[in-house]
């Protein structure tokens, strides 16, 4: 059986991932490697916000 998840929801975890694409972007640009901690952390946290709109769409 299907989970219904509210339509604000859906919209609110793809602004997140939005924000979150265009802060790994910035951060990529500043930073020296791309397994600079802060990189991998941000890259992690998109991971799990795109699991999570995987799972409800």
């Amino acid at each position: 059986m299907a989970v219904v998840v509210p339509v604000e929801k859906e919209d609110q975890i793809k602004k997140e991932i939005s924000l979150l694409r265009k802060s790994l972007y910035e951060l990529s640009q500043q930073v020296d490697s791309l397994s600079h901690p802060d990189l991998v952390q941000l890259s992690q946290t998109l991971d799990q916000k795109l699991n999570q709109l995987g799972r409800i769409l």
